[in-house]
This record gives structure tokens, sequence and C-alpha cells, in this order.
């Protein structure tokens, strides 16, 4: 019964007490001096300078994906072509022969 005003006196002890914290962006900014991946306020951008930097962006993120796109075919390539070397022109049989002098 007597619950009420201890709980609201810790919780308002704990929203007193609340330290502020830097997002993970503002520490990296702050150690690097970095301002890649600044935060921009789009409201204060033209609808002109928000299109174009949208169409660089998609430009830049379809470029990143052909790369990856290419890079995981050619890994898949060369998994696959040992793959089928060892499961049709590697001979086994010569590994035990060889083994058993």
């Amino acid at each position: 019964m007597s619950f009420g005003g201890s709980a609201a006196a810790a919780n308002s002890s704990l929203k007193n007490n609340k330290r502020e914290r830097s997002s993970q962006l503002d520490r990296y900014q702050k150690l690097t001096g970095s301002t890649y991946g600044s935060k921009v306020n789009s409201k204060n951008i033209s609808k002109e300078e928000l299109e174009k930097f949208s169409l660089a962006f998609q430009e830049k993120q379809k470029a990143t994906r052909k790369k990856q796109l290419i890079a995981f075919g050619i890994i898949t390539l060369v998994i696959l072509a040992i793959t089928i070397y060892f499961l049709f022109y590697f001979d086994a049989g010569c590994l035990i022969c060889y083994s058993n002098m």
C-alpha cells in the first residue's frame, strides 16, 4: 500500500540523474574528426538538392550492388570449378595407393 510514494521517488531520482548519451556517429566524429556520414537536416534543403542527392545515392547503391554481385559470382564460379574438379577429375585412388607404400 505504501509502494506508490517510494516508486515515484525512485523514478524521479532516475529521471533527474539521467546522463546525456551521445550517438555512435557523434563519438566517431569526435574521435576521427570525420564529417563523413554527418546528419543533414532535410527540412532546410530545397527539393532540387534533395532530388539530386537522392539520385546520387541511388547511383552509388547500384554501383555497390553491381560490385557485390560480380564478386559473389566470381567466388561462386571458383567454388563450383573446384567442386567439379574433385568430383569428376581428381583420382582419389592414387592417394590410397601411395599411402600404403
